[in-house]
């Protein structure tokens, strides 16, 4: 787990998919991926995360963990199922607690490639 607000690579990296400064020189225009609370990661791959707030915060919940929270889990997805044969199996972990509330985003890939939460 990597500290305060952390970065996520795989969002960072769908981000920059193809970016580029000029059309002649290809020059990588990279952006920040999304910031968690914490980002959990093994062997560099990023596996789940976590938004926070000491109390029921409404504006934090919708934005970091029903706006932005479900695409960066979803990037974490893909980055993380380097292979078609586990793309349907796999799933990624994120956890929203907010005062006395502890909501779980269980984000997979049951058939095709539509991301859906549990």
């Amino acid at each position: 787990m990597r500290g305060i607000e952390g970065t996520s690579k795989a969002n960072a990296d769908a981000l920059n998919n193809g970016h580029q400064l000029s059309p002649v020189k290809p020059i990588a225009n990279r952006k920040m991926g999304r910031r968690g609370d914490a980002i959990f990661e093994s062997v560099k791959l990023e596996l789940g995360c976590i938004e926070t707030a000491a109390a029921k915060y409404q504006t934090k919940e919708m934005y970091d963990s029903l706006l932005k929270m479900p695409i960066v889990l979803r990037d974490m997805l893909l980055s993380a199922t380097f292979s078609p044969l586990i793309l349907h199996e796999a799933r990624i972990i994120g956890y929203r607690i907010s005062g006395g509330s502890v909501s779980l985003l269980d984000v997979d890939i049951p058939k095709g490639f539509v991301t859906r939460r549990n």
